[in-house]
């Protein structure tokens, strides 16, 4: 084996093992997968709107009683529920209005839906439109003379040589 080739076999083993250690470093900092770290009660206070502060987090609410709902989020974290189970909580006492966002079932997805549905529709006005006005030679309306006249036509010159005479008479 050539010298270069012992060279680059040995950069590839030693690429190779810096890779297996990092990977080996980021696997031990990692949790296990069976367990779940307690959520951070601004978390989950910035996932909940607040029902007494209108279109408002619970975390971005001044109000009294926010701060009453945020110490029940805290209260909940300390028993050591997890951040879907204390939102579940605050649907089922204050209704789904809390949710930042409309559920991804039932009536709510027209609020997901809607929106694009009628981006699209639009569009596709927009697009037939674009394509009928394009039909018409010059831009004219069906029937209709053409939007602008040919400066080969008569009419056309007995205007344009009234309008020299007129920009002649007025440049005195």
């Amino acid at each position: 084996m050539s010298r270069a080739g012992r060279r680059k076999g040995s950069r590839l083993r030693w690429a190779l093992g810096v890779t297996v250690a990092a990977a080996g470093l980021w696997v031990g900092v990692l949790p296990a997968a069976g367990a779940e770290s307690s959520p951070d009660p601004v978390d989950v206070a910035k996932s909940i709107m607040s029902p007494v502060c209108p279109g408002r987090l619970i975390a971005d609410c001044p109000s009294p009683e926010a701060e009453q709902l945020r110490e029940v989020i805290r209260r909940q974290v300390k028993q050591g529920k997890s951040k879907q189970e204390i939102i579940d909580y605050f649907v089922e006492v204050y209704g789904p209005s809390v949710r930042p966002a409309p559920p991804h079932r039932g009536f709510f997805l027209t609020a997901w839906y809607l929106p694009l549905a009628l981006m699209l529709s639009g569009g596709g006005v927009i697009f037939l439109l674009l394509r009928i006005w394009s039909r018409y030679e010059g831009g004219a309306a069906a029937g209709g003379a053409p939007a602008v006249e040919s400066p080969k036509d008569p009419e056309y010159q007995k205007y344009a040589r009234r309008l020299d005479q007129e920009l002649k008479e007025y440049d005195l």
